[in-house]
């Protein structure tokens, strides 16, 4: 077990570095924030997909979009706006 930085991107991180070591793979800094970044424009895309579904826990399906709205909502920002800063790589989920 290893602690991330809690830089912004620790969410990410913490998922890449999760998945790597369960692969036997480990991940140093650098590789961590590569491939955090790639897994925050996935995401992204993901979200912003207009006919995109989440499968949440067996049969349970959301749609991307009912989620973006919600988390944009939540941030009082329009869609586009946190779709932008998710994809930045120091902003905390939607907060810049």
């Amino acid at each position: 077990m290893r602690n991330v930085p809690g830089n912004g991107d620790c969410m990410f991180q913490a998922v890449i570095l999760g998945t790597t070591t369960s692969m036997g793979l480990g991940g140093n800094d650098v590789f961590l924030k590569l491939l955090s970044h790639e897994t925050r424009n996935i995401v992204a895309d993901v979200l912003g997909c207009a006919n995109g579904n989440l499968h949440v826990e067996g049969n349970r399906i959301v749609r991307a979009r009912d989620l973006l709205n919600s988390a944009a909502r939540t941030e009082g920002i329009s869609t586009e706006e946190y779709l932008r800063r998710l994809r930045s790589k120091t902003s905390s989920t939607g907060r810049a």
